[in-house]
């Protein structure tokens, strides 16, 4: 599919405490996300939900 809205905003997201054994994804200390439009791959869509509340 090719985009033709370009998205001029995004954020990082970095988990600030936890371990691998602690989330079913494996999300652990220091693990770091790149948000722009969409969810960015390996994030959970139930953190999906609660990061929309706080845009």
């Amino acid at each position: 599919m090719k985009k033709w809205v370009v998205e001029d905003w995004g954020f990082e997201l970095t988990a600030i405490e936890g371990n691998a054994d602690n989330c079913r994804l494996g999300i652990e200390k220091d693990d770091k996300f790149a948000f722009s439009y969409e969810c960015p791959n390996g994030m959970c869509p139930r953190v999906m939900i609660e990061l929309f509340t706080w845009c």
